[in-house]
């Protein structure tokens, strides 16, 4: 009689984005071996232990200074040994963090600077935690005045803050003819006054400026060549001094404007800055510009494809992944590699990216298993979306909480850092209940349930629409003291057998007396605490099958 095999690492392949039916693998990954395909169980996550706690919500996990850092419910916290310490409060509490590291060279260097999609913040090697725009950036006289001593001091006020001061020369008159700022000060807001010392027959007049890190700024806060650089929706992308993200000069922007769509997010590739924005994709270089802005267009690199959400993007080694934008056909997942975009995504994935509403989406880049894989969260579906960058495969991950009483969702994996770097330390910051983990290729069950392996199988006919019956189902792969269950559907998925246990601890581990059909898939559940690696399953058929 014949045997056929049946390969377990089959493509995502939903008809719409109803996850309960098409094949689908869940929770596992495909891993090729001389050759053939193998389903291997993906990694666990550790509780990693915050005292105290984290809040909820998560939103955002960086490393700095040889450290862990984390953003939940509105605060900066340092996470040292398990232990957190607090760094900064009065951030947005639900926006996801975007974040930037500037070199490292003299006391307060390095930086750490940070976005909340409505300010723009810095944490300084000494500890200071400052808004950018509540500090001072220049400060120009109009007039120089009468009577004032050579040099002094001058102090500024506003409607709030303080420390802002500098120093002033005057000439043989005592007209002040040059006003230098010594110290940018803090929270500064409302009308300001500059105040000069001395007791001049007539008053000098001058104004000052604050930094001009753009308000609401979208998702992406990129480093290149000694610059950090933010942009607004409307395109404008703003920098700071050189490695200074103190200052941020209100002339020191550049327009991406090839079309007048709104700008969404902004990332560091190669040598290059991109500008994504809804419908268009622009490249800008460093072009050393002496005034304004150091930044040119590439404008024959110009892509006629945007992006859909700022929170999808990531960047990883030589490569950016994001959720684009097409005029005429919908959202894909695209790989930018030099200045080509590449669409990585199928019709499965497509169904879920343009029936999402995108409130809510996630994204996270991290290699482990000798696999990199990209995972997209989108809250609103329910689902996550794992691309394997190595075989080429997607899949869904999830979360049980069943040992909490608790569903099974979407992978709650949604900030990632590698710490310390070049190590397989991998952290993971929960937004929904800021929790941490670390995730490890030896563990083998989640904090709150177990790793639900599922893998489904397509539709087979094996050649032949008539009836046949299945005598005989080998499990094919590793040697397990545990069982899978196996069950399968005769009716396009909508109702199934009764689940049956496969004993894989046995030399042939094997199920008999499956029925007859015409048209059937399969699949098979593990929910054990072990690892996991299956080959194929094997059918013995009779009737008008393929044959051998």
């Amino acid at each position: 009689m014949p045997k056929v095999d049946l390969p377990l690492t089959p493509p995502l392949n939903q008809r719409t984005n109803d996850i309960t039916k098409d094949a689908k693998m869940v929770n596992c990954f495909k891993e090729t071996i001389d050759g053939k395909p193998w389903l291997v169980k993906r990694p666990g996550k550790n509780v990693y232990t915050v005292t105290p706690a984290l809040p909820a919500l998560g939103q955002g996990l960086w490393v700095y200074n040889n450290n862990l850092y984390a953003v939940a419910n509105g605060t900066l916290y340092q996470v040292t040994g398990g232990t957190r310490v607090t760094k900064g409060t009065g951030l947005n509490t639900t926006n996801n963090i975007s974040w930037a590291n500037t070199a490292t060279t003299t006391s307060p260097h390095p930086y750490m600077v940070l976005h909340d999609k409505v300010n723009g913040y810095y944490l300084d090697a000494t500890g200071n935690w400052v808004l950018i725009n509540g500090q001072v950036q220049t400060v120009s006289v109009s007039n120089g005045g009468l009577g004032y001593p050579s040099t002094g001091t001058f102090t500024i006020t506003g409607t709030t803050g303080s420390g802002a001061a500098g120093t002033y020369i005057a000439d043989l008159s005592g007209t002040i003819t040059s006003a230098t700022l010594t110290s940018r000060g803090t929270n500064y807001s409302g009308t300001l006054t500059v105040n000069f010392s001395g007791t001049p027959s007539t008053a000098a007049t001058a104004s000052a400026a604050l930094n001009s890190f753009p308000a609401n700024p979208v998702s992406g806060l990129p480093y290149l060549d000694g610059y950090v650089f933010a942009m607004d929706d409307l395109g404008v992308i703003w920098q700071c001094d050189e490695e200074d993200p103190t200052s941020w000069n209100p002339l020191n922007y550049i327009t991406a404007n090839a079309e007048p769509d709104k700008g969404i997010g902004i990332v560091k590739h190669l040598n290059y800055l991109v500008a994504f924005k809804q419908w268009t994709t622009e490249f800008y270089y460093d072009n050393a510009n002496p005034t304004g802005s150091v930044l040119a267009c590439n404008t024959t690199a110009t892509l006629e494809v945007g992006c859909a959400s700022g929170d999808s993007i990531q960047s990883f080694e030589e490569i950016v992944i994001w959720m684009a934008n097409n005029r005429e056909g919908g959202r894909t997942i695209n790989v930018l590699s030099g200045q080509t975009p590449q669409v990585i995504s199928n019709k499965a994935v497509e169904n879920f990216l343009n029936a999402s509403d995108l409130s809510t989406v996630y994204s996270w880049v991290y290699k482990i298993a000798g696999h990199t894989f990209y995972g997209l969260v989108l809250a609103d579906q329910d689902v996550t979306m794992v691309y394997d960058l190595n075989e080429k495969d997607w899949h869904f991950w999830t979360t049980s909480k069943a040992f909490i009483g608790g569903r099974e969702g979407y992978f709650e994996c949604t900030f990632v850092q590698t710490f310390p770097a070049n190590t397989k330390n991998n952290y993971v910051l929960d937004a929904v209940t800021g929790n941490v983990y670390n995730i490890s290729v030896e563990n083998y069950v989640d904090p709150f349930g177990p790793i639900t392996v599922r893998v489904v199988t397509p539709r087979e006919t094996f050649g032949t629409t008539k009836q046949k019956s299945n005598s005989e189902l080998v499990i094919l792969g590793d040697e397990l003291n545990d069982v899978v269950n196996v069950r399968h559907t005769d009716d396009d998925y909508n109702t199934w057998s009764n689940y049956r246990p496969v004993d894989l601890s046995l030399d042939r581990p094997v199920l008999y007396n499956l029925g007859r059909f015409r048209r059937r898939a399969h699949e098979i559940l593990y929910t054990g605490f072990q690892p996991l690696r299956l080959e194929v399953m094997e059918l013995k058929l009779s009737g008008e099958a393929a044959t051998e």
